[in-house]
């Protein structure tokens, strides 16, 4: 198969998607070490990996070129601090049997992502998005009057991704070294809990598993794969189809989280899941149309 077709490009994007709504089944392997300590591994040993990738694939000049300016850097140090924020709240929710409500969070981000849009980059938001994001605000607040129980972590994994894209917005660089620079930022404090482990002798290489050792020392090459297919994929896919395969990873987390961990799912749960299918069902057929319609008048054009 050849490797620049759409077939193939549409294999590597599902396979990334998979393993990103699998990837609570790999964290929860490691529930029984300090989930800081977890996290800290995890941006080190990504920094590692990320950092032989640039050296192979010689993508040196774009690292350098962010050192180099004082706004980039900044904006890279911001972008770091929320996305390991988010990583945090996220295997935080897998190793406290929150899998579910991480999913509900990953479903809200792009509604969360129209808001912002329109907020701070005054993009034009239609009814249809507009009557989506009002289905899922339903949908948090039947959590919040009916179960008693308001979705904080759901909430916090959606903005503080949001964020993190906006940050996005503002530089233009690859993914790959984009993650190394963030993995970087992300190591120094993340060097300094691992020392401070050490020290108390309560290092996972000193009270793991050979097992739990093993998946620390895979973290960084788990968490940066599936962001370098997505990469790969996203270059090659129109964007109705790159947004419709992003919704199998909360799918894949959600389903993880109530058949395989037996997490509570009460009819709240479900009635506000309901309502944020179904923005999501609507949302993206009406970006899935859209772009079509544009598609075609600019084929019409150019022909």
């Amino acid at each position: 198969m050849n490797i620049n077709s759409k077939a193939f490009s549409l294999i590597i994007g599902l396979i990334s998607f998979i393993a990103w709504g699998t990837l609570p089944i790999y964290w929860s392997q490691l529930s029984n070490i300090d989930y800081l300590e977890v996290i800290s591994y995890r941006a080190v040993f990504s920094m590692i990996f990320t950092g032989i990738i640039v050296f192979i694939m010689r993508d040196r000049s774009q690292v350098i070129e962010v050192f180099r300016s004082k706004r980039l850097t900044i904006l890279f140090m911001l972008s770091a601090f929320f996305i390991l924020l988010n990583w945090s709240i996220f295997i935080y929710a897998v190793v406290t049997n929150r899998i579910t409500q991480s999913s509900m969070g990953y479903y809200i981000n792009p509604l969360l992502n129209i808001l912002a849009s329109a907020i701070i980059f005054k993009s034009r938001i239609n009814r249809i998005q507009i009557f989506s994001v009002v289905l899922v605000f339903i949908g948090v607040m039947n959590l919040l009057f009916n179960y008693g129980s308001f979705p904080t972590i759901a909430i916090l994994l959606a903005a503080t991704f949001c964020i993190y894209g906006i940050i996005h917005k503002k530089v233009d660089t690859k993914p790959i070294p984009g993650l190394f620079i963030e993995a970087f930022f992300m190591s120094i404090p993340a060097v300094v809990y691992i020392v401070y482990q050490f020290s108390l002798g309560k290092s996972v290489f000193f009270t793991g598993t050979a097992y739990e050792i093993t998946l620390m020392l895979l973290s960084g090459v788990v968490t940066s794969l599936p962001l370098a297919g997505f990469a790969f994929a996203v270059q090659r896919l129109s964007l109705s189809t790159i947004g419709l395969m992003q919704y199998t990873a909360p799918t894949l987390s959600f389903l993880i989280g109530v058949f395989i961990y037996k997490e509570v799912f009460t009819d709240a749960h479900l009635v506000s899941f309901i309502f944020i299918w179904a923005a999501v069902i609507i949302y993206s057929s009406d970006s899935f149309i859209r772009y079509e319609y544009h598609k075609h008048r600019l084929s019409k054009k150019i022909l």
